[in-house]
């Protein structure tokens, strides 16, 4: 994965986490995304970690949490140390 994908998926994912850890019932909204970002979002509705909610905002599945907790953590981390 390029720099470009890396770090789009970075900041969806911690979006993403921020989201899910407040109630299943708020979604991330994405205007205008790139033909990287585009690429990220498939990957991550491929393997069923992200799906598109009402009003085309995006969401963490139970199993796309879970599988980038870990990474989700560390990114929290680093961000505390800048």
């Amino acid at each position: 994965m390029d720099d470009e994908k890396t770090r789009f998926l970075d900041t969806l994912l911690l979006r993403l986490a921020e989201v899910y850890e407040e109630g299943k019932d708020h979604v991330v909204l994405l205007k205008d995304e790139t033909q990287a970002e585009k690429e990220v979002l498939a990957q991550l509705r491929a393997e069923r970690s992200i799906t598109k909610r009402r009003g085309g905002g995006w969401s963490f599945t139970d199993v796309g949490y879970e599988k980038y907790t870990t990474r989700i953590k560390a990114l929290r981390a680093l961000e505390k140390l800048n």
